[in-house]
């Protein structure tokens, strides 16, 4: 297998960078097939406080290169891990929930790195990308990138009887509860993987923080809805939910009955969303 030298030549010290300079953006890895003979006591373990060393003797091959590879998704995991904690200490600002974040290239990058490594390497980044992320568009965007690489079973989306719109108390920990729906086991029973279920779930939860961020104080001008950002996370939110199998557009209308409950929800927010809305069906019967 052949791996890309300037890759592994710059992939400890841009997952160093990640950290250090908080999350300022990088280029994309290209991909390549999923790594071999990797042993997994080399992955990065978050609620492990003695991580061991990573050494050539973890692997079954000689090559440094994948070494470096592996301490650079090492690194990444704690960085992550660490820009957790930045969100909470920052829980005013909006600019964590944008599509744009300046982490954004960072994480792709990083998720780029642990599927080459492979899925146990995948499967971490998830975990910890499903506790540390706040950016709704971030998370839906790794949400169908780990449907891919974690393909759901064959399945049968329950029926409406079946779903119940059961509250989340957040899965992370990381805020209050917000109100959203829980919907891991809508995922779950359709087939997904835990860690696109537990990715989507957080995306729904930052959904609608970012909606209570953005709309839940009483100074919301018509500047903002001018800078487009409510009317993005409206239809950014429109295409997560209805990606939801079965009955997408039942939770995406619970999730605009919470945006109409905000303080800021006046005539003028309204008939831009209301008009947005509109536009959408009629490119629809096109």
């Amino acid at each position: 297998m052949v791996i890309d030298n300037s890759i592994i030549h710059h992939s400890l010290h841009s997952s160093e960078t990640f950290c250090s300079r908080a999350f300022n953006p990088i280029s994309h890895m290209p991909h390549h097939s999923p790594l071999k003979s990797i042993d997994c006591t080399s992955v990065y373990h978050p609620a492990n406080s003695s991580l061991q060393e990573i050494t050539s003797t973890n692997y079954n091959i000689n090559d440094f290169r994948m070494v470096k590879l592996v301490h650079a998704h090492r690194v990444g995991m704690k960085a992550m891990d660490t820009m957790r904690n930045r969100n909470l200490d920052d829980p005013r600002s909006y600019a964590k929930f944008t599509r744009n974040p300046a982490y954004s290239e960072d994480v792709r990058w990083l998720f780029s790195i642990a599927v080459q490594l492979g899925n146990i390497f995948a499967q971490t980044f998830c975990e910890v990308a499903a506790r540390s992320i706040m950016s709704p568009y971030v998370l839906f965007s790794l949400v169908q990138e780990s449907a891919k690489i974690f393909p759901p079973n064959a399945f049968h989306p329950p029926t409406l009887s079946q779903i119940h719109l059961q509250r989340s108390h957040n899965s992370s920990g990381a805020t209050k509860s917000t109100n959203a729906p829980d919907v891991r086991l809508l995922l779950l029973q359709s087939g997904f993987s835990n860690h696109t279920a537990e990715l989507m779930q957080r995306c729904v939860e930052m959904f609608y923080i970012a909606a209570t961020s953005r709309l839940g104080h009483s100074r919301f001008s018509i500047s903002d809805i001018d800078d487009l950002q409510v009317i993005q996370l409206i239809a950014a939110a429109r295409e997560a939910f209805y990606w939801l199998p079965g009955h997408g557009r039942l939770y995406f209308e619970e999730f605009l009955w919470h945006v109409r409950k905000q303080k800021a929800y006046r005539k003028d927010v309204a008939q831009r969303i209301t008009e947005y809305l509109r536009q959408i069906k009629v490119d629809e019967r096109k």
